[in-house]
């Protein structure tokens, strides 16, 4: 009588484990809870994958990111080393590839072609560093120099630019809008502004007794950009207009008067 009692009961455990075999998969489908929008959806129900990144063959998402990096790293770190030894190179083979690359290393990024584009495109301004706008009032009408002043040198006497000497301490303003990729002192022309344009060109202001923007301000034109007090040892501003690094006449693009 025993025997037969304990083969019912494992009977019974083996149907029981049976059936909680079958079972997982729907309680754990059940267990997975339902959007307003899921349950009363028009669509066919589609069941939750709960363990789809456990099933052999599919990637983790954050092995996927983890590969992706390291794609990018190694492609960069090969462009960077391809550079640094292209630039080392003497080999006949490579001297234009060598000669184009260290044109681009040398040139300024087009900046301001890139702002405009920006805002025609999309319809908002390329914010590098916040934009500091200047309220100016003119008294003397629009100038179409960046200052008011006798020229003192013409292009024709030094190929690079003009000299204005103001009569009195002067505002120095901006002949266009740009973005200025240079506000420090240089040897030749000590405080210096130069500006990038979005035709390409780049006007340079030089001899300044103060500079009121930064690097990479984008500027309006006719906004004030520094200050010339003629008590200064050098009496005069230096202004000239450079596109694809050749000088440009200033007397050809905007209106001067100059002594006779």
């Amino acid at each position: 009588m025993s025997k037969e009692i304990r083969k019912v009961r494992n009977a019974i455990k083996t149907r029981k484990k049976k059936r909680n075999i079958n079972n997982a998969p729907n309680d754990l489908l059940s267990s997975v809870t339902l959007t307003d929008e899921e349950k009363y959806s028009p669509y066919p129900e589609i069941p939750y994958e709960v363990e789809r990144f456990n099933r052999p063959g599919e990637e983790k998402p954050h092995r996927a990111v983890s590969m992706s990096l390291l794609n990018k790293f190694i492609i960069s770190s090969g462009l960077f080393f391809f550079s640094f030894l292209l630039l080392k190179t003497d080999l006949i083979g490579w001297e234009q590839p060598k000669k184009w690359l260290e044109q681009s290393l040398q040139e300024e990024f087009p900046f301001s072609a890139v702002h405009e584009w920006y805002v025609e495109n999309l319809g908002i301004p390329l914010s590098l560093v916040p934009q500091e706008r200047m309220v100016i009032d003119f008294t003397d009408g629009v100038f179409d120099i960046p200052l008011s002043g006798e020229v003192v040198e013409s292009f024709q006497t030094n190929g690079a630019g003009i000299m204005i000497s103001p009569e009195n301490e002067a505002r120095i303003h901006a002949v266009k809008k740009g973005i200025v990729i240079f506000a420090g002192k240089k040897a030749d022309t000590d405080k210096t502004v130069v500006i990038q344009h979005a035709d390409g060109t780049e006007t340079t202001y030089g001899m300044l007794s103060t500079i009121d923007v930064h690097l990479y301000q984008i500027v309006e034109a006719n906004q004030v950009i520094g200050m010339k007090n003629p008590q200064d040892e050098n009496k005069a501003v230096f202004f000239s207009i450079e596109k694809e690094n050749h000088y440009i006449d200033p007397a050809k693009v905007i209106r001067v008067d100059e002594v006779q």
